[in-house]
């Protein structure tokens, strides 16, 4: 073979042929066969065709001409600098080298950095690693450990112990925990978490444990532990009693819905009312029910005046309260009034007057003080106004009786005490009692009507004496004197006819 073991070509025997030499097949087989033959053999392909056999071994180069570089880039590839010293260059300049010490270092800022050992904590170019970890400063919202070229204010920082921050452009919008993914509160035009073609609409914090849903820049849902609360109009879609617009999880066949200019309520499928723009009503053989409340909060009242409504009183018994009292009963039997209260009605005057009352002490009343004649039956006066019992109180005569009744008439015993001066009013009274404790010098009786007759029940207490009235005209034409000693008791009785006052007494009744 004509090429050594260095690679020195040497020609076989009988090369370079000389003018005349004649060409024979020992010349032949010898230079074409056994020597061109196989180094053509040996030789490498240019397109690819076979590998190396054996090591390839390439001058030194230099940066500017690499040893192994590029056809259509000759200034970069890689080159032996001297021992143990091998380096990548990149347009004739120094980037990558690997020695026998430092293993790869890399050129940076004019002078070889060592790239770390991935099994140890190692420091490069600002970024620590440690095995197949690397490691950065914790940086800040203006100077992220991890930015970008462009936009080194915007990228990852570390703001604690595990908590992981996105800052954009120096400030923190989005912040990784070991329990939860924060955000930023934003506002009402620039919520927290919009979208990108709608900057202005999303979700945002208001304050403490309140979420609000912004539209347009404009809050529309105010969400807090209290309330959901609308700044906008809900609206919904109408649907039916069988599938409500507004129903339950566990039971969608109750709810709300709209149909037939009405808002409508639905249970198990079917309606049983709804708020029509005048009232509210109920379908039919359904109703509508209260709780049965008392006299101080009834069951069915009124916005301003709780305590007046109506109640459940009793089984089948419906009671009215009026400021928490109970002032009238519904029942089987009729319409009952609770004492002092009755049926008022209204006069021509538009002031309102008692029609119909009961008393304390079980008494029908009838009129008020706008009519003299408290009850007309057929034509036959029953009754007339007292203006001196309780004010509008009218006591109702015997119906039996011809001429009607005397005011006084029928009411109880008056108790009156005794002063030097005494009175007694025929209008609250037909009967007196009166325990003469001292001396009555004036004696008056004020009030007393034609045909009214009045008594009096006189008890002396010792020794005391009545100067009786002058214009009283006696029985028997002689003035008689209270009897004296104590517990004696004289009846006195007093008849108004025609205008004159005729007096009788029974002395020493006891």
């Amino acid at each position: 073979m004509a090429r050594d073991a260095n690679g020195n070509y040497s020609l076989p025997s009988g090369n370079p042929p000389t003018t005349g030499t004649d060409i024979t097949v020992t010349w032949a087989n010898s230079t074409f066969v056994l020597d061109m033959g196989p180094e053509i053999q040996d030789s490498l392909s240019r397109s690819g065709k076979g590998g190396m056999l054996a090591p390839l071994k390439l001058t030194d180069g230099s940066a500017a001409a690499p040893a192994l570089s590029f056809s259509n880039e000759t200034t970069s590839g890689v080159y032996r600098a001297g021992s143990s010293d091998l380096r990548v260059s990149v347009a004739g300049t120094d980037a990558l080298r690997f020695n026998g010490s430092a293993a790869l270092e890399v050129w940076r800022g004019g002078a070889w950095a060592v790239v770390p050992d991935l099994t140890s904590a190692q420091t490069f170019a600002g970024i620590q690693t440690y095995g197949a970890a690397q490691r950065a400063a914790d940086g800040s919202a203006g100077v992220p450990a991890y930015s970008f070229t462009s936009d080194i204010d915007t990228g990852l920082w570390l703001s604690g112990a595990g908590i992981l921050d996105v800052t954009v452009a120096g400030t923190t919008r989005l912040s990784f925990k070991t329990t939860a993914i924060e955000n930023q509160s934003g506002s009402g035009s620039l919520p927290a978490y919009s979208f990108s073609g709608d900057p202005d609409t999303g979700v945002y914090r208001i304050g403490a444990n309140n979420l609000g849903l912004t539209a347009g820049g404009v809050l529309a849902l105010d969400i807090n532990t209290a309330r959901i609360a609308t700044k906008q109009p809900v609206q919904s879609l109408d649907e039916s009693a069988a599938s409500p617009a507004y129903s339950f999880a566990s039971a969608t066949d109750a709810g709300m819905y709209y149909g037939s200019s009405a808002v409508r309520f639905a249970h198990s499928g079917a309606e049983i009312g709804g708020f029509y723009a005048d009232s509210l009503r109920m379908a039919s053989g359904k109703s509508l029910q209260a709780a049965l409340g008392s006299a101080a909060a009834p069951g069915l009242t009124f916005v301003g005046d709780t305590d007046t409504g109506f109640y459940r009183a009793l089984a089948n018994v419906m009671g009215v309260a009026i400021g928490g009292t109970l002032r009238a009963e519904w029942r089987s039997t009729g319409l009952w009034f609770a004492n002092s209260y009755g049926v008022k009605g209204y006069t021509t005057a538009a002031a309102d007057k008692w029609l119909l009352r009961m008393t304390t002490s079980d008494a029908i009343e009838v009129g008020d003080t706008a009519r003299s004649e408290a009850l007309n039956l057929h034509g036959l006066t029953c009754g007339v106004y007292d203006a001196g019992l309780d004010s509008g109180v009218v006591r109702i005569a015997s119906y039996q009786r011809k001429n009607g009744w005397t005011k006084g008439e029928y009411t109880a015993t008056q108790t009156v005490t005794a002063s030097a001066t005494t009175q007694f009013d025929a209008n609250t009274s037909n009967s007196f009692y009166c325990n003469v404790s001292t001396n009555i010098t004036t004696f008056t009786l004020s009030n007393i009507s034609d045909g009214q007759t009045v008594s009096f029940l006189l008890n002396n207490s010792g020794t005391n004496t009545i100067a009786w009235p002058v214009a009283w005209v006696w029985i028997g034409g002689v003035v008689p004197t209270f009897t004296s000693g104590a517990g004696k008791k004289d009846l006195l009785t007093v008849s108004n006819i025609n205008g004159t006052l005729v007096a009788s007494i029974l002395q020493d009744v006891s």
